[in-house]
Formats: structure tokens, sequence, C-alpha cells
């Protein structure tokens, strides 16, 4: 998660692989799918694919962190065209769901229907999305998540030489406790721990009135307790630059019981005292160029799924709200939407920011220009803001 611009923006769904094949170990048989966009003579049967590179993508129409994957996957399934490479979907949907699916979001290898689920059971897939990568030998080279899957690990096989550890699938870890190597235990009924990072893997999860987050700055975990995004939040004095760790959990399972009471916490913690204000402040206002937002891809899915680094807005199912947020990440400034569109998108803006703690405004306004159809243009408007006072700890 990067701050609350996009709070679900590294949503991703984790994935364990209990009691499924290894990594060494054989595949299981998937000569059952029911294959789409494949030769009539076409058969995931091990014997004849022997000799090929295989990709397994577990994915589903509705799964928007594999909506997402699909354009990376396209670009792998196009580079390897005539190389002995080949990509299988494999979904648990209907055929038909699936048809009308591919109508709007073309996946270019082929798709494989697993009407039973049992390929699904087979590999222990318990989570989605979720990436098998069996070598020429016919023997699991790697279970990982597709946006870790390179065009150089995929040579690396067909060379025929043995990958290095990649991202391995994350331990599993529900929001409102540490993943099983920080704790141990029962989640308790009710807690709000907040204490200095011991991780060195920033992530977090939340819902159901649960958070953890970890290795997260102070500011970043304003942004996700309060409805600001970092460009929409004035200090009055300096916060701390140390990274935390925070979890929480309270009994009615509500995420806005949860913030209060971290919010309540945070003043407590930190000496921090906030209020919400209108001030009218530089602002980049978003419109329509020339009346058409043609880089604007209505949803193929009612899925939701983002990303936001350095240099990068991407997703499907997007409003226009959560893009305008993720802008102000990357301008620094407010943005305020007056392009009047509806509905959600599927977007894939790119920018030039070498260095991610040095904004590149200019470039990423005229990325949203070319790619999007859209305009940026500074103004000066009234916005509300959170300004944050903070009383300094008592010197001991």
């Amino acid at each position: 998660m990067v701050a609350v611009c996009l709070v679900s923006f590294v949503a991703r769904v984790n994935a364990l692989s209990q009691g499924g094949p290894a990594v060494g170990g054989k595949p299981p048989d998937v000569s059952s799918l029911k294959l789409l966009q494949a030769p009539a003579d076409a058969r995931t049967d091990w014997t004849k694919l022997k000799g090929k590179v295989v990709v397994l993508e577990f994915w589903a129409t509705w799964c928007g962190p594999c909506v997402a994957a699909i354009n990376h996957m396209n670009e792998l399934t196009d580079k390897f065209k005539d190389k002995q490479v080949q990509f299988v979907a494999i979904t648990d949907e209907d055929e038909a769901d699936v048809t009308k699916f591919l109508k709007k979001r073309p996946i270019h290898g082929w798709v494989g229907l697993d009407a039973d689920k049992s390929v699904h059971k087979a590999f222990a897939v318990n989570g989605i999305p979720h990436t098998v990568l069996v070598d020429q030998k016919g023997n699991i080279a790697d279970i990982t998540y597709p946006l870790s899957l390179t065009e150089q690990r995929i040579n690396d096989l067909l060379a025929g030489r043995k990958l290095l550890a990649a991202e391995k699938r994350r331990e599993g870890y529900r929001a409102g406790e540490f993943p099983q190597s920080m704790s141990q235990g029962k989640l308790p009924l009710f807690q709000i721990l907040i204490r200095p990072s011991e991780s060195t893997n920033h992530q977090s999860t939340g819902g159901g009135g649960a958070l953890t987050a970890l290795d997260f700055t102070l500011e970043e975990l304003l942004t996700t307790i309060y409805p600001f995004t970092a460009s929409r939040i004035i200090t009055n004095s300096p916060l701390p630059l140390e990274r935390f760790d925070v979890v929480a959990s309270v009994p009615d399972r509500n995420d806005e019981t949860r913030n209060n009471m971290l919010k309540q916490a945070f003043g407590a913690a930190f000496g921090i005292h906030a209020v919400v204000e209108t001030r009218e402040v530089p602002v980049y206002l978003l419109t329509q160029k020339s009346g058409s937002a043609r880089g604007l891809v209505p949803a193929a899915t009612d899925s939701f799924a983002a990303a936001l680094g350095p240099g990068k807005i991407s997703g499907v199912g997007l409003p226009i709200a959560l893009l305008c947020q993720g802008l102000e990440k990357g301008l620094g400034k407010p943005v305020v939407d007056e392009t009047g569109l509806k509905g959600k998108f599927d977007i894939e803006l790119k920018w030039d920011q070498h260095e991610p703690d040095h904004l590149n405004p200019q470039a990423l306004m005229d990325a949203v220009r070319e790619r999007l159809g859209l305009e940026l243009s500074p103004a000066q408007r009234p916005v509300e803001v959170l300004v944050i006072d903070r009383t300094p700890p008592k010197e001991k």
C-alpha cells in the first residue's frame, strides 16, 4: 500500500500452496482442461508439453489483481510466441462468462477451463493470482505471482539454467495480526499496537475492523486512517521520521470504529491533534481535452485492482476519484476532478520519474494528456485539508 491516496493499490491476493506440489517436483495432471484459443489438436498433457516451458496462470474475471496482470502476461506471451513456451490461463468459471470477458480483455495465450475445479485442487490453489512455472523437463521451476515472472527467468529456463530464488508467495496473515513469524496465539478480541518497525517489508492489509501496516511512516499511517492524501495534509510541526508497525482489530468489525480508535491512539502515542478545515490552496484541475478521454478504457469487469509507484499508475475498475488521488501522489498537490466522467475505467499510465523521491510534474501532465486524453492545469480552489498540530513529548 502506498499512502492513502490509493489504499488498495498494492492489493494483491495472498495465496498459500499448502499440501500442493513443490518446486522441483512434478506438476499434477492438467489434461482435463477444456481449451479456448488453442489449435484444434492442442492438449494439456505433460507428455505432449514436454520440451516446452509452461506457464500456468490461475486467474478469474472477478479477481482485480488477476485482470491487472493480463497486460504483463500478454507482453510475455507475445515475446515468446515463436519459442518453446506455452502460456495457459486457468479459470474455474463458466465458459460463457469467460468468453464474454475475453471479447473485452483479450488473453493472448491458451485459456483453460477447469469446470470441476480438479486442477485448482490438485495444485492447492487457495488464492489467486497464482503462477506455476514448469521447465522443459516437466519439473516445477517456480511457484509465484504473475508480476514476478520476467522475460529473463523464462530465458533462463530455455537455456537450461536453474532459477535463482524470486519473490516467494508471501506468508499469509490476516488483517489485525502480525505474520506467523512475528506473533503467536489467537487473534485478540480487541487490540491496538503501535511500535517502532521491526519489518523490512513495507506491506499492509485491512478490512472488517482490522488493520496490519508494517514499516510505515507516521504520515503514511495518517493517510490510512484519515480520508486525505499526503498533499491534503498540513502539518504545523515536524512529524517523526521513523517507521512504525501498527496492528489493530475491533470487536464490531467496523472500519470506521477502527479508524476512530486509531486516531485516539495516535493522539496518545504521538501527541497529534487533527482538524479538518477548508482552505484555498494551489491545485491541479483535471478536465477532458477536446471533450474526449480516449485513453480511458471502460472497465471490462466489476473487479478492482490498482498499483501506484514512481512513474506509474495502473489498475482495473478505477473511478476517476481514485485516478485523481493517484495523480496527487505524483504531483504533490491536490487534484480537483472537473471531467464530468462517470463509471469505472481500466488505466495504464506511465511517465518519466527516475528518482522515487523526486517528482516530475511536467512529465506526468504530458503523459495524462497523451495517454488519457485529459488535461491538468494549475489553479486555486477551496479544498478540505487535514491540519495536524503536534504536542512534543515531554522530556524525562
